[in-house]
C-alpha cells in the first residue's frame, strides 16, 4: 500500500513539471510551487520512514540511494 501511494505521488508529481510553461501567471506558479513542495516532503517522509525502517541496510539498495539524491538534489 505504501509503495503504490508513492508511485501515484510520484505519477502526479509527473503531470506536475509536464503543465509548467514559460510565461505561466503569478497565481499558477505559487500553487505549483507549494504542491511541488508538499511532494517533496512527502518523499523526504518517505526516506525518513525508509531510513527507520531498515536503519543502515538502507543504503545498500542502489534505488534508496538514488531516491535520496534526487530528493536531496
Amino acid at each position: 500500500m505504501f509503495e503504490r501511494f508513492i508511485t501515484f505521488i510520484l505519477i502526479l508529481n509527473t503531470i506536475l513539471y509536464c503543465v509548467r510553461w514559460a510565461g505561466e501567471d503569478k497565481t499558477t506558479k505559487s500553487v505549483l510551487d507549494i504542491v511541488d513542495l508538499v511532494f517533496t516532503s512527502i518523499f523526504g517522509i518517505e526516506i525518513i520512514v525508509k531510513i527507520i525502517g531498515y536503519g543502515w541496510r538502507y543504503f545498500k539498495f542502489g534505488k534508496n540511494v538514488f531516491d535520496l539524491l534526487i530528493t536531496i538534489f
